[in-house]
């Protein structure tokens, strides 16, 4: 720092050999050179600081893509590789560094690329490779001594503290969460089937700390439907989907044990998807999956043989659990399968056909065992006079399915918002929407967005933190997509030989 303070006021680097004792000489050789240079190439940069004792990791300086290679393969992977020049100071805004180069074609590919983005302006440049080495702080520093202010110091640090590998940990979190919560679907579908009596169904429900782990809804008996903490079962699908979704990613973007193990996983959720007998979330699963899949490969993540290989896992373990279901169930005992599925699916096919009037309704006979207050699709017409009475204000949030004649929400989200918080609450709403959209980053992220979503014209996901927990990592950039042609050649150096 003594030496570096006698810069001249014009901005030139004047030799103290007073303050050099302890340097080398090639430090001096060094300080001579760059005497009136702007600019110290990555190279130049890091042998300055070399002779000072700093330490620095241990990189080759190559001119050819076959040359980086075989740095590389001497180094150990996985590697950076840089475009480096004396006249080059911002490789990234160029896109002249290659992160995670897990083998000798990616470096070799890597190379040619950054040597081919060379400009006449960049002088003689080469490529540097090093080991990918990840931290959790960055700094910049610099000197100068300015004609008006004298001496000046720049020490700045990165806008926000990352850490890197987090999403990582926490999609790894998700992935074997999510294991855990298809084993605890299949246990909790045994108890609400009356495999181990009915009384067993209360008996749960009424552990300490539980709030409901399934809900007696819709018929007077025989219909037990897989939940959460949630009192609606709807809900419980929905977090489901989104961890079916996640459980996704996390294995494209690392290894979880291989196609079938991933395929198990994902496969497990779905059946909880199933048992929560969510029309909804009946829906959402497959659509949200085939979302996430293709913005997966957009993003070169992944290929289709890869997606289809965990997919088709997925479908053969949730069928094969459900079948289980039907062989295990003892008949009118606690919730029947069989009289769940009838149910439902005719519920739906009854909804649609009200709706499009395309087709007649079932003739499937649930009227005595049906509550009038789960016809959701009755008060939207209430619902939109309440909208039309109460265009600017609505009639306030919440309040809406204690004026209509079934006391019913119309889950339905932007009917609920125009009815309850009218044309003000409703712009309101998406104006943050658009704000979200517009502040995120990432194809994989907005696609899991996007699934969070899905339940809006049959759900009031604007009070499900699944849609929030999803807009925060659409809003953090934590999935960021590759942007190199070289991010499939790295998942593939990733991935063990039969994935």
């Amino acid at each position: 720092m003594a030496a570096v303070s006698h810069a001249g006021d014009d901005g030139s680097t004047e030799l103290d050999p007073s303050c050099m004792p302890v340097w080398e000489e090639r430090t001096k050789v060094r300080l001579t050179a760059m005497a009136g240079s702007t600019t110290l190439s990555e190279r130049a940069s890091k042998a300055l600081l070399a002779d000072h004792r700093v330490p620095i990791a241990p990189e080759r300086f190559v001119g050819t893509a076959t040359a980086a290679g075989d740095a590389a393969d001497e180094i150990g992977y996985p590697v950076v590789a840089k475009l480096n020049g004396d006249a080059i100071a911002h490789k990234t805004e160029r896109g002249l560094v290659k992160l995670r180069l897990g083998d000798r074609a990616a470096v070799e590919a890597a190379a040619a690329e950054l040597l081919a983005a060379a400009t006449p302006a960049d002088g003689l440049v080469d490529v540097l490779v090093a080991p990918m080495v990840s931290g959790n702080r960055e700094l910049i520093a610099g000197i100068m001594r300015d004609p008006q202010f004298g001496a000046m110091v720049m020490l700045v640090t990165q806008r926000r503290l990352r850490t890197p590998g987090l999403i990582d940990d926490v999609l790894t979190v998700v992935f074997w969460t999510g294991a855990a919560m298809g084993v605890t679907a299949v246990i909790l579908s045994l108890v609400n089937f009356g495999v181990f009596g009915s009384e067993t169904v209360n008996a749960v429900n009424d552990v300490p700390g539980v709030f409901r782990t399934s809900k007696p809804a819709y018929l007077e008996s025989g219909f037990i439907a897989l939940t959460n903490w949630h009192q609606d079962p709807g809900y419980g699908a929905a977090w489901s989907v989104l961890w079916a979704a996640l459980a996704l990613v996390a294995a494209a973007r690392r290894p979880r044990g291989g196609f079938a193990v991933e395929g198990a996983v994902i496969g497990g959720l779905a059946f909880a998807v199933l048992m929560a007998f969510s029309r909804t979330g009946w829906l959402s699963l497959p659509l949200g999956l085939l979302i996430v899949g293709a913005a997966l490969i957009r993003s070169e993540w992944i290929d289709l043989r890869w997606l289809a290989r965990r997919l088709v896992v997925a479908t053969v373990v949730a069928v094969a659990l459900t079948s289980v279901m039907f062989v295990v169930d003892p008949p009118e005992v606690a919730g029947d399968v069989d009289l769940q599925f009838a149910f439902r699916l005719s519920q739906g096919w009854d909804l649609l056909a009200d709706i499009t009037g395309l087709f007649e309704s079932s003739e499937v006979a649930f009227g005595d065992r049906f509550e009038p207050s789960e016809e959701r699709a009755d008060v939207w017409p209430e619902y939109w006079e309440m909208f039309t009475n109460n265009p600017i204000l609505g009639v306030g949030l919440g309040v809406g399915w204690l004026t209509n004649s079934i006391l019913q929400e119309p889950h339905n989200l932007a009917l609920e918002l125009l009815a309850e918080t009218g044309l003000v609450g409703f712009t309101a709403f998406i104006a943050v929407m658009i704000v979200i959209v517009r502040s995120g980053r990432g194809v994989v992220a907005g696609a899991v967005l996007a699934v969070t979503f899905l339940p809006a014209m049959t759900q009031t996901v604007l009070f499900e933190p699944t849609w929030w927990f999803a807009a925060g990592i659409y809003l953090s950039g934590a999935l960021g997509d590759p942007v190199t042609a070289d991010s499939r050649r790295r998942l593939s150096s990733q991935t063990p030989k039969g994935r």
